[in-house]
């Protein structure tokens, strides 16, 4: 299962190969786990540029012109990978190709992993970010300071 800091690299590094590039298509090669179809992404994704690349929790989210945002969450067993021309990745959800001849194809072998269109971040404190590291940092430096000894 991907793991936070695993979402943050692969966001970072999607973020490296595909922003400001242009959504040319999508394609839907397995929609079980699809709450939107093919006809519904397409209509809000397809022309438009790719802002940026995000983690949201252990989702990435895909920042698109035109205020779309697209939601993929890995689950147990997904990943992405890049290609150029055809995809040659077996379990296929999502084919997305970009300009530059550049592919992204989201896979499950389980079929588990998904896709949300304009989907809602959760409320809470993000388990990597600085404000986490900062509030048990103090923590830390609170029980050291105080010499108080733990059952």
């Amino acid at each position: 299962m991907p793991e936070l800091p695993d979402v943050e690299v692969f966001t970072a590094s999607l973020n490296k190969i595909l922003t400001g590039k242009k959504l040319l298509r999508l394609k839907v090669v397995n929609g079980q786990k699809l709450e939107d179809s093919q006809a519904v992404l397409s209509k809000a994704l397809k022309g438009r540029t790719l802002k940026r690349v995000y983690r949201s929790g252990k989702e990435m989210r895909f920042e698109f012109s035109g205020n779309a945002l697209l939601g993929l969450h890995l689950m147990l067993t997904g990943d992405v990978f890049i290609f150029q021309g055809k995809n040659p990745n077996k379990f296929t959800i999502l084919e997305m190709y970009f300009s530059g001849n550049t592919g992204l194809a989201l896979t499950d072998r389980m079929r588990n992993a998904f896709v949300k269109l304009n989907p809602v971040d959760k409320k809470g404190v993000d388990a990597i970010s600085k404000a986490m590291q900062l509030r048990f940092t103090c923590q830390a430096v609170m029980l050291i300071l105080s010499q108080l000894v733990c059952p």
